[in-house]
C-alpha cells in the first residue's frame, strides 16, 4: 500500500510538472480574419524580422512599422518615410493589398532607403497574416517572404 501511494504520488508530480510545460509553450497561432481585425488593429507593430524572396533582410536604424484600421486601412513608417494602403483580409486570413501604397518623399541615408524599399516590395507580396500569441506574421503562400512584427510598446 506504501508502495502504491509512492507510485501514484510521483506519476501525479510528473502530471503536473508536464502540464506546466505544456502551458508555458502554448501558441495562439491564429489566422487574422475580417471578424478577427480588431485583436490587431489597437496599435503599431514594429518590424523584428524580414526575409524576402527567401533571403533574410539585415534589419537597419528604426525599423518598419504597420498598423491597421477596422476598415482596411493600412499605414505605419517604413524606415524613412510614413506610407498608407489598403487591404482586404478575408475570413481565412488571407490578404489582398490595395496596387500601391502613398508614401512621403523624403530622403534618407542608402541603407534606410534600400530597408524602405526592400519592405515596400516585400509586404504586397504577403498573402496571409497570422498572430502567434504577441507576434504578427504576414508571409507568402511558399513562406518565401515573411515579415514579423511585435506589438510596440506604448
Amino acid at each position: 500500500m506504501k508502495r502504491t501511494f509512492q507510485v501514484t504520488g510521483i506519476l501525479m508530480l510528473l502530471a503536473v510538472c508536464g502540464c506546466s510545460g505544456v502551458r508555458s509553450e502554448q501558441r495562439i497561432d491564429m489566422r487574422i480574419s475580417s471578424e478577427y481585425l480588431g485583436r490587431i488593429d489597437a496599435g503599431q507593430w514594429v518590424l523584428q524580422e524580414m526575409t524576402v524572396d527567401g533571403r533574410a533582410v539585415e534589419l537597419t536604424g528604426r525599423p518598419p512599422t504597420i498598423g491597421f484600421e477596422a476598415d482596411g486601412r493600412v499605414f505605419g513608417f517604413a524606415s524613412v518615410n510614413r506610407y498608407f494602403g489598403s487591404v482586404q483580409i478575408t475570413d481565412r486570413g488571407e490578404l489582398s493589398w490595395s496596387d500601391g501604397f502613398g508614401a512621403t518623399k523624403m530622403g534618407g541615408p542608402p541603407e534606410a532607403m534600400k530597408q524602405e524599399s526592400d519592405f515596400l516590395n516585400a509586404l504586397p507580396n504577403t498573402q496571409r497574416i497570422t498572430l502567434d500569441n504577441n507576434t504578427l506574421i504576414a508571409a507568402s503562400n511558399d513562406h518565401t517572404t515573411q515579415l514579423i512584427f511585435t506589438a510596440a510598446q506604448p
